[in-house]
């Protein structure tokens, strides 16, 4: 059980290790093409013109206890 925790350990620094580095290149890519270029769709990352705008509703609607 110890070898298997420690191992487990190890993946997950490796792991974080892994996503701060793909953090750096994809905001590498972003700072050298744009954040509308394809270049970053290849890289994983979503181009500004393809991501949702969030969409606020005014009041919401209460409902009345009968």
């Amino acid at each position: 059980m110890k070898t298997a925790d420690e191992k487990a350990f190890i993946v997950k620094q490796e792991e974080k290790k892994l996503t701060e580095m793909y953090s750096r290149i994809l905001s590498g890519c972003v700072s050298k093409f744009g954040v509308d270029a394809e270049e970053v769709t290849l890289l994983g990352g979503t181009r500004l013109s393809n991501r949702k705008s969030k969409i606020r509703n005014g009041k919401k609607n209460k409902l009345l206890k009968i």
